[in-house]
């Protein structure tokens, strides 16, 4: 991708912390733990699972520059591949201009080839004049002298080396050539760097710096979170249940909102950890499709949700 460094931070050491935390409190006030089926042996709720992100990026710039433009505001909500900020890049596109200018003078090298075609005739012509004389030595005996046999072999083998030469210097030409092309690809990505774009689809939730000022290399910028699609996680009993059960099955979702709502979303169980906690559980990991509801996502990151897991196997 050419664009923006990006470090791609799934919060993973700080929902640790937050999830050993819940499993401890989980004894005490019985969250993400399973309920009884509602209705059938084939249903289980989990209650008080944690929603958290799945993608967390922080953009960071890729050279030191002057940030000439910032789009990221927070709240905004960005694609993949959208532009959030661009730096100073008058230099970077100088060096590109310079580096095509050179790749196009090196490509006109490379494809005149009149001295390999030149020495190449020359060579032919001197082997014509020496095979001549020793054809005229074939039919009268020393009409040409040896000297001169000599002497037009000599021209001969020189014009064989000044081809084989030409040949060469072509070869270096190619080898120049495919040096410029490395050079325009290495200034185009120069220049792209100056350009930092978004690598998921998601929200600006944090922005670090103003337009204008100077940055470092691997400065943060902005923060971007995608809520589209989000973890849910829980745990089930060990005693109670097996890890190949749940493994795979579909999943819904329920939320409390504000107003005494309430919202179902759908997923599916995408990983179930194959340790077993000091308490005798497990944790089962839901990957939710997350939608908007008024222009506001259902589902945030820290709510805590009812998942119900459907159809289990070999109950």
């Amino acid at each position: 991708m050419s664009g923006s460094m990006m470090s791609m931070n799934s919060c993973k050491h700080t929902f640790c912390f937050a999830f050993s935390l819940w499993c401890w409190l989980g004894d005490a006030a019985h969250v993400g733990r399973a309920a009884a089926p509602a209705s059938s042996s084939d249903v289980i709720r989990l209650t008080g699972c944690i929603v958290s992100l799945i993608d967390d990026v922080t953009l960071a710039a890729q050279e030191d520059g002057l940030l000439q433009e910032l789009a990221a505001q927070e709240g905004t909500s960005v694609a993949a591949r959208d532009v959030v900020a661009k730096f100073d890049d008058r230099q970077a596109d100088v060096q590109l201009k310079i580096a095509k200018a050179q790749l196009a003078v090196a490509e006109q090298k490379c494809a005149n080839d009149v001295d390999v075609r030149l020495a190449e005739a020359e060579a032919a012509v001197k082997k014509f004049e020496h095979d001549n004389a020793l054809a005229a030595n074939a039919r009268v005996a020393d009409v040409v002298g040896q000297v001169e046999i000599k002497r037009l072999l000599l021209g001969f083998r020189e014009a064989e080396l000044k081809a084989e030469k030409a040949r060469r210097d072509l070869d270096v030409l190619a080898g120049e050539r495919q040096v410029r092309d490395l050079e325009t690809d290495a200034a185009q990505l120069g220049l792209d760097k100056r350009t930092v774009r978004s690598p998921i689809d998601g929200v600006v939730v944090q922005r670090f710096v103003d337009q204008g000022e100077w940055l470092k290399t691997g400065e943060p910028i902005c923060r971007i979170v995608r809520l589209d699609t989000l973890w849910v996680e829980g745990l089930l009993e060990a005693a109670v249940y097996r890890t190949d059960q749940v493994e795979g099955r579909a999943v819904d979702v329920e939320v409390a909102l504000a107003g005494k709502r309430r919202e179902q979303l759908r997923g599916d169980i995408v990983f179930v950890d194959p340790q077993i906690d000091g308490n005798g559980r497990f944790r089962v990991r839901a990957k939710v499709a997350n939608r908007r509801q008024g222009g506001h996502w259902v589902l945030l990151p820290g709510h805590l949700a009812e998942m119900i897991v459907r159809s289990l196997q070999g109950s």
